[in-house]
């Protein structure tokens, strides 16, 4: 009955994530006052505060201490690389999927970076390579989360859901995710499935 603790840990959390975010993007190469500004904007943007506000997405806001604890330690593992450094990275990103099975998102973010802004110039094999560990986590997240939807029976108000139509769910979805980045309204905690919001029917709506 007393949420001060849980508030307090979110908000620390929250606060750590954007220090190391400041750290990666001055190791990025962005300049003090740039980092300072993006790490500041991350760390009021609504879409993120929700996150250590609500006390149950203590997954999100863990989820981000990790992931941008395991960029940074990437990124200091490709400029010096030892079996430490290599060690940190890899325990780092283990304990960001463990925390939320979205991170399984880390291991492409990671080749992206090695492709820009990194420039690294080893075969694509030996990226691969590299991050075995980190993919043979994700595999295993993946499973679990997809076996435990079915059997808990969670997903079970979309089985009469088409393939089709959840692709173009998805594909709206993210559009509107990226317009509440640029101007953050209408946000909630859970965003219930609409069939008026398909893409086939919005269209037909724009044109119409």
């Amino acid at each position: 009955m007393n949420p001060t603790g849980h508030h307090f840990t979110s908000a620390l959390l929250h606060a750590i994530s954007a220090g190391l975010l400041f750290l990666v993007f001055r190791r990025l190469g962005a300049g003090k006052w740039t980092a300072a500004a993006g790490a500041l904007l991350w760390a009021v943007h609504p879409l993120r505060v929700e996150s250590f506000a609500w006390i149950a997405e203590r997954k999100d806001v863990l989820c981000a201490v990790f992931f941008i604890a395991t960029v940074l330690a990437y990124l200091r593992y490709v400029e010096r690389r030892s079996r430490w450094r290599y060690a940190a990275w890899i325990c780092l990103s283990v304990m960001t999927v463990m925390s939320k099975p979205t991170a399984v998102c880390l291991a492409p973010i990671l080749l992206i970076l090695d492709y820009w802004p990194l420039r690294r110039t080893e075969k694509l094999a030996t990226l691969l390579t590299e991050k075995i560990p980190l993919l043979a986590m994700t595999t295993v997240v993946m499973f679990l989360t997809v076996y435990g939807q079915m059997t808990s029976l969670s997903m079970s108000y979309l089985t009469d859901v088409t393939f089709l139509v959840r692709c173009e769910n998805a594909l709206i979805s993210y559009v509107r995710y990226l317009g509440k980045i640029i101007w953050p309204i209408d946000l909630a905690c859970f965003y219930p499935y609409d069939k008026l919001l398909l893409c086939s029917q919005w269209l037909c709506r724009l044109y119409s």
